[in-house]
């Protein structure tokens, strides 16, 4: 957090800030090592520092995670067969098992979208192959809105409402993220078992 925190102190003033929030929230949807989470508390930060403003840091923010997020799924969409249409990867995802994960995305894709936002080091994949196996762009980007109304504004409020105990702010979010990625696991591992065990009876 230090370093994001080091180019936020870059800016020389508000505009600049908001500035900072767009380009990082940007960068990180494309690969670069800026998690949203650290870069909204960074923003609640300085808005508890009194350099900008927290309701315009959490609009402006909003509308670049999106943005963000849509480049994401984009990508997906566009790049996403050619990825996987790769001869490292034929033999391992065959066309069935895409088929099937379309069929899945395509029910509960949304529910996937939703949880995986507040999941760091998934939240990505799941958009990138959700534009993959396309689950639809406006559904994809209104559980995405949905979930980032939710996680926006908690992240910016919880570092300006705490600026003091910043630190361990920032390891009470990495603790709620674990748990939140043990429990999906876990649901994910349940459903794949039951499908396995069900599957199994229909062959015998």
């Amino acid at each position: 957090m230090e370093h994001i925190l080091g180019i936020f102190s870059s800016g020389s003033g508000a505009i600049e800030v908001y500035g900072i929030i767009i380009v990082l929230l940007m960068a990180g949807a494309v690969g670069f090592p800026f998690p949203e989470d650290v870069v909204f508390l960074s923003a609640g930060y300085f808005a508890y520092k009194g350099v900008i403003n927290p309701v315009y840091a959490i609009l402006i923010g909003y509308i670049a995670v999106l943005a963000g997020d849509a480049i994401v799924y984009t990508l997906g969409n566009k790049l996403g067969a050619k990825v996987f249409g790769l001869p490292i990867l034929r033999t391992i995802i065959t066309p069935e098992a895409i088929q099937k994960g379309k069929k899945l995305l395509h029910k509960n894709g949304p529910r996937f979208v939703f949880v995986s936002k507040f999941i760091i080091g998934l939240r990505y994949t799941v958009f990138f192959v959700s534009g993959m196996m396309e689950i639809g762009f406006l559904r994809f980007i209104k559980f995405d809105a949905m979930a980032s109304a939710i996680s926006v504004p908690t992240l910016v409020c919880l570092a300006y409402f705490n600026g003091d105990k910043i630190d361990q702010v920032l390891s009470y979010v990495k603790d709620a993220e674990y748990s939140i990625l043990a429990v999906a696991a876990a649901v994910i591992l349940f459903f794949a078992f039951r499908y396995y065990h069900v599957k199994r009876k229909k062959t015998v």
